[in-house]
């Protein structure tokens, strides 16, 4: 396991890109689990740009810009539930081009996983490394049939002959603390988080390994978000509230639009 108390480094800069809004329903506690309600709330699907005297770093890449002209030729179903607002300034290669970036300079790119929400824009980084957890890829090319709608196979098939680099474990990207890809299972077989500390403050950013506050207060996954091991995604999210408070770390829940609204945004960055 990566020792997390030694570090040596910090990541300079972090900026969290938004991405495309989509609607879901708003979680709710009863009978003791965490269940996902009746009111209807817009959820953001963002990612984040880290930047380290290494590299760039991208987590997660959005949904798809092929997408953006004809969204339910590209997405199917998932267009119409969850009603995506989703236009051209918010895919993640025109943020990073608002942020003077292009796709080239991203040295770097970390998918939570690989659901169509996360792994959209990953084939814009072509010459990049990628790090996903164990079992990830296996799973979603050949997902369970309870699984298969939020893998999409066009997202996936371009990034075939990329340079993927799986990890059974925690694993700190550049050797000085700094940035550490945390093995956070459950939601997915290779579900990851993110740790990364700044100058100023330590952030945990979750993925799908929580998507609302709700989970994290109650350490355990809403029942009704599909996940590959129910229990296992629980023993994450018992992860992260054990390494916040031992860090200790903010803990960012990036589908969550509450939380989402308490941290700034690009074109701010988080130093």
């Amino acid at each position: 396991m990566v020792q997390l108390h030694v570090p040596s480094a910090t990541a300079q800069r972090l900026w969290a890109l938004p991405g495309a809004m989509m609607l879901g329903r708003r979680p709710v506690f009863e009978n003791g689990v965490v269940r996902l309600g009746t009111e209807p709330v817009v959820a953001p699907c963002p990612s984040y740009l880290i930047e380290h005297p290494k590299g760039l770093v991208l987590f997660d890449a959005g949904l798809s810009p092929k997408g953006l002209d004809d969204p339910d030729a590209y997405f199917g179903i998932l267009a119409q539930l969850y009603k995506m607002q989703f236009t051209a300034d918010l895919a993640v290669d025109a943020q990073l081009r608002q942020l003077g970036y292009s796709h080239d300079d991203i040295s770097y790119v970390v998918p939570s996983h690989l659901h169509f929400d996360h792994a959209g824009g990953l084939y814009l980084f072509p010459d990049a490394t990628f790090f996903v957890g164990a079992g990830e890829l296996s799973y979603a090319y050949w997902p369970p049939p309870g699984q298969r709608r939020t893998f999409l196979i066009a997202d996936l098939l371009p990034t075939r002959g990329f340079d993927w680099v799986e990890l059974d474990a925690d694993h700190d990207l550049f050797g000085d603390g700094s940035i550490v890809i945390l093995s956070t299972p459950g939601h997915t077989p290779g579900e990851v988080s993110l740790l990364v500390r700044l100058p100023s403050r330590t952030l945990i950013l979750t993925g799908d390994t929580c998507h609302f506050c709700m989970e994290l207060e109650h350490a355990m996954a809403a029942v009704d978000i599909p996940c590959s091991d129910a229990a296992q995604a629980s023993r994450s999210i018992s992860r992260i509230r054990s390494m916040r408070k031992s860090l200790p770390a903010e803990v960012w829940v990036g589908h969550d639009p509450d939380h989402w609204a308490q941290f700034p945004h690009a074109p701010e960055a988080l130093v």
